[in-house]
């Protein structure tokens, strides 16, 4: 039969419009993808050896202990429930019904694993100090008593038992850590040294499972459909990008390829009024005392306190931040859980002025060189070292070598290397001063206050021990009523201040640029700065 061309038309038309009304209708299936980018690839996926916020960051996603921080408060995690004896040493988990992304049941052995071989000295593992409130954790990290007897107990397959040394107000928060997850003893000794090195050399048993990594390059992340609480995970797909330069992440965040991005601190008063901003974490100066032999000023308080005085914290970060970064006028963060507010609020306290005090300053230089035997003050010399690949470092040693070179008349110099060759330059002591930061791994002045006692694994203490001060310390820390804790933290860290070799310079602050599509993504400040495995995409 023929048809006319008309007719042969008008149907061309007619199909034409079908196929684009079915291409136009949404997609039932169509998958909630989040991406963000981290600034670098973190360290390690391998829970027990994670020690950067990144690594934190992409393990709140993998991974789930007894307990876990959402919405920023401390909730039920595999532990249903607890119970704590009433001489608060001896913590009983009972576990609900969960499993691993591979189907198999989720225990308590599983825990009591995890706990052994994170305490392990042959694990290695560069945040095993975390388990050191643990009944004999001292003494198993340091390899004087056998792995087997930490005080950690699988009792039956739903109930775990964590025996401590003494009272902690801070050591249930410390268990959201990806430190304290769960691991399979088969899995570990499948893959040996090539465990947790891939995303098939895993397995998981938090909201998602790692699909795909390319080292320094993207984790991609998809729903875990065995997580006990999978209902309340509402995407499909998380992709973890690595993007070095914040300029660059918030150019990607622009053109609509990130969901949300940090602002760079010299944008900030472009993007201030859209941003959600929180502080993230205390940075400061310290001084490596064990250079004190050759380089006497490194180990003189009244030559630290000089370089105190002689920075003008408001203007210091008006130009290295741009009004980003708050000036330090103290060392614990502020915004620590307190008694009734927050640790500032209910323990105020301003030790550095805003401005600088030069008069002070060239006072406590004349006592230094006096007590050292200078008469010229050009003959001090010191090297800060900050990381090379940080703009924002760069731009805050500028401000504060034109400051203190100034008021003091030394030669401040500057040295730049390598993130990694940065923090592993600073446990053997090999630099002169160095920048240094903390971001709490719990909600307790504590986190903030142990890196300078005296048996700290920590590479932060510069050398210092104080014997009054850690006195202090352990009064706080075997204080049984959280209250009477909080005041003995307080006065641990007004003595600190006189007696560190350290000079507080701000605490740091965050900008995000966040889609307005994105719903319940949190910004958080201990342990982990990104909370999204609960996140949602309209």
């Amino acid at each position: 039969m023929v048809i006319s061309a008309k007719i042969r038309k008008i149907f061309f038309v007619l199909v034409l419009a079908g196929i684009m009304a079915v291409c136009m209708l949404p997609s039932a299936h169509a998958a909630k993808r989040l991406v963000f980018s981290q600034s670098n690839d973190g360290t390690t996926l391998d829970c027990a050896k994670a020690n950067s916020i990144p690594d934190q960051n992409v393990a709140q996603l993998m991974y789930e202990g007894l307990v876990r921080i959402r919405n920023k408060k401390l909730v039920p995690g595999i532990a249903e429930k607890w119970d704590l004896s009433p001489d608060g040493t001896v913590y009983t988990f009972k576990l609900r019904s969960s499993k691993w992304n591979d189907g198999k049941e989720l225990t308590a052995y599983d825990f009591e694993y995890a706990f052994i071989r994170l305490m392990d000295p042959k694990t290695a593992s560069p945040y095993a100090f975390i388990g050191e409130p643990i009944k004999n954790g001292v003494a198993v990290e340091q390899g004087k008593m056998k792995p087997e007897e930490l005080g950690v107990k699988a009792l039956d397959n739903r109930t775990f038992q964590i025996k401590l040394e003494g009272p902690s107000d801070y050591f249930l928060s410390s268990l959201a850590l990806c430190n304290f997850a769960p691991a399979r003893k088969d899995v570990v000794d499948q893959y040996g040294a090539d465990y947790a090195t891939k995303a098939d050399k895993m397995v998981y048993d938090g909201p998602y499972v790692l699909a795909e990594y390319v080292p320094q390059n993207k984790k991609l992340f998809k729903k875990n459909p065995n997580y006990w609480n999978a209902k309340d995970v509402k995407l499909d797909e998380i992709e973890v990008l690595v993007v070095a330069d914040l300029n660059t992440a918030l150019q990607m965040f622009q053109t609509g390829a990130l969901d949300f991005a940090e602002v760079p601190s010299t944008l900030y008063p472009d993007y201030k009024d859209k941003a959600v901003t929180y502080v993230y974490s205390v940075e400061w100066m310290g001084f490596n005392t064990r250079k004190k032999e050759s380089k006497p000023w490194l180990g003189n308080l009244d030559f630290v306190k000089a370089i105190n005085c002689s920075i003008d914290r408001e203007l210091y970060t008006q130009l290295s931040s741009r009004g980003l970064n708050l000036p330090a006028q103290r060392y614990v963060m502020p915004g620590m859980m307190g008694i009734k507010g927050t640790y500032g609020e209910d323990f105020s306290l301003n030790y550095y002025k805003p401005k600088a005090d030069k008069a002070k300053a060239q006072e406590y230089l004349k006592k230094a060189m006096t007590a050292m035997g200078i008469k010229d003050p050009a003959q001090i010399e010191v090297t800060y070292q900050i990381i090379s690949d940080n703009a924002d470092q760069r731009r805050q040693a500028e401000v504060l070598q034109n400051m203190i070179s100034k008021t003091l008349g030394i030669k401040f110099n500057v040295t730049q290397v390598e993130y990694k060759q940065h923090w592993a330059s600073l446990k053997p002591g090999d630099y002169e001063t160095a920048f240094m930061g903390w971001v709490p791994d719990y909600d307790s002045p504590f986190s903030y206050l142990d890196i300078w006692t005296t048996n700290s694994y920590t590479a932060f203490r510069t050398g210092f021990s104080d014997t009054t001060y850690d006195g202090l310390v352990k009064k706080a820390v075997n204080s049984p009523v959280r209250k009477d804790s909080l005041k003995n933290y307080f006065e641990a860290e007004k003595y600190l201040l006189t007696v560190a070799p350290m000079v507080p310079l701000h605490l740091r602050q965050k900008a995000q640029l966040v889609n307005p599509k994105v719903k319940g993504l949190t910004f958080y400040f201990i342990g982990f700065d990104i909370d999204a495995a609960f996140a949602d995409k309209i």
